[in-house]
């Protein structure tokens, strides 16, 4: 006999404000010093991936995340506490449920098997020149995505639902950018000068 977990509250601070959510709790947050740290070991990793012909590896998700918290107001990187949900960020300014996706150059992203999102925020990272783009996709733009001829992403999740399984689907988010002729909502270069000035900007304007 199946039995279901009980949701579990959990409480926390994001950005000054107390918070809470059921069946998620928030990430420990990354400093500046660590988030510059960790791109550069990747992007050694990636030159040597390259140089022996291999695809770039997509990049930690805390780099992502943590740009998209840099940008928008009053978001906090939240992870689930079951296993079956997916979330990477929470705004409760919008009050939404954010995933976030990145890639460096034209690598597939990976779909988590039951997404509750309301926001994909896909970023772009250009590793010779370090210059990212955010772009948003809506949960209905991600659902229509084509993962083969057959089936789409919203297709994937509904059989996974149906079937009790855990596919994860996968996409070239660059591909459905540049089809849709999207803009990207936001622009930046991953170096410590650019994103501390970023801090400092969010920092004041929440004063």
């Amino acid at each position: 006999m199946r039995t279901t977990r009980k949701a579990t509250t959990k409480t926390f601070v994001c950005e000054g404000k107390r918070l809470k959510l059921k069946n998620f709790k928030k990430k420990r947050a990354i400093s500046m010093s660590s988030i510059m740290s960790i791109y550069r070991s990747c992007k050694k990793y990636g030159d040597s991936l390259e140089k022996v012909g291999e695809r770039r590896a997509n990049l930690p998700e805390c780099i992502s995340e943590s740009l998209v918290c840099l940008h928008e107001p009053g978001c906090c990187r939240v992870e689930s506490s079951k296993s079956n949900k997916k979330g990477d960020i929470y705004s409760h300014v919008m009050k939404i449920l954010i995933e976030s996706k990145a890639t460096q150059g034209k690598g597939p992203s990976s779909f988590s098997p039951e997404s509750l999102s309301d926001l994909f925020y896909y970023t772009n990272i250009d590793m010779k020149t370090d210059r990212y783009e955010i772009y948003v996709f809506t949960r209905e733009e991600v659902k229509s995505i084509k993962v083969s001829s057959e089936y789409s992403i919203g297709k994937v999740w509904s059989r996974n639902k149906r079937r009790s399984k855990k596919v994860r689907p996968r996409a070239n988010l660059l591909e459905r950018v540049i089809s849709m002729g999207k803009k990207p909502k936001f622009i930046g270069v991953l170096n410590r000068a650019f994103l501390s000035s970023l801090k400092r900007s969010k920092k004041e304007a929440s004063i």
